[in-house]
């Protein structure tokens, strides 16, 4: 999506919808839906959102215990900014972000992308939770360019 070929993303995420090991563990489920979430609404089409939300129908929402399901409640709260009610989007919102708090252990080092998402998600939807989430998405990327140290290469995007 960065480099500017969307249509090759589209492509990919049109296999990955179809790749019979999407089903294999919820975490390829969970990653999938998310990749394909972001592309397809990237694409910022009609067809691309209701592509989002057939697929998300499709996969089976996480239980909370699994190691995803941040990422999962992520994804399905923005969805719901685009398609649901307004209060089940600040409700799912709601939820991604105490999923997000309780994942940051899982993956400090990717934490903030997620916090990115949100905040970006929770924009004019709840603008107090999009502030605190973009507070922990810089925080978080501050402190993995800090554990990065001088070998830091601005020129590549953390």
């Amino acid at each position: 999506m960065r480099s500017g070929r969307l249509e090759e993303a589209l492509g990919e995420c049109e296999w990955l919808v179809r790749s019979p090991w999407v089903f294999n563990t919820v975490t390829c489920g969970a990653m999938t839906l998310a990749t394909v979430v972001d592309v397809w609404l990237e694409a910022g089409t009609q067809s691309g959102r209701d592509a989002s939300l057939a697929f998300a129908k499709r996969m089976p929402a996480l239980a909370e215990s699994e190691p995803a399901y941040f990422l999962d409640a992520l994804t399905r709260a923005r969805l719901a900014t685009i398609t649901g009610p307004r209060g089940q989007a600040i409700e799912m919102l709601a939820i991604a972000h105490a999923a997000t708090l309780r994942a940051e252990q899982l993956a400090p080092d990717q934490i903030h992308i997620s916090y990115e998402k949100l905040a970006s998600a929770a924009r004019g939807f709840d603008d107090l939770l999009a502030a605190r989430c973009a507070e922990a998405a810089r925080r978080h990327r501050d402190a993995v360019r800090a554990a990065a140290g001088k070998e830091y290469d601005k020129s590549y995007p953390i």
